[in-house]
């Protein structure tokens, strides 16, 4: 899927997601809904390379950063 079905698939479902709200229907539908926003919010930063959505798909990374450097010149011990 491209990212440009994406987004509509996004917007789609966020409008379906308002629409509950705003309804206050917190059932299964609702829930089924915010995770597939999270899951199309994760692809869409991945191919954007932005890697700040912890465990984006199904609790599993798909990009992992790499470690923090514990080279801290200021500490001098």
């Amino acid at each position: 899927m491209n990212t440009d079905s994406l987004m509509e698939l996004l917007a789609s479902k966020t409008a379906k997601l308002t629409g509950l709200l705003a309804e206050k229907k917190f059932d299964t539908e609702y829930e089924t809904c915010k995770e597939s926003i999270k899951q199309i919010q994760a692809i869409i930063d991945i191919r954007k390379g932005i890697t700040a959505t912890p465990n984006p798909v199904f609790d599993e990374p798909t990009i992992k950063s790499a470690p923090e450097s514990q080279n801290d010149s200021t500490n001098s011990g």
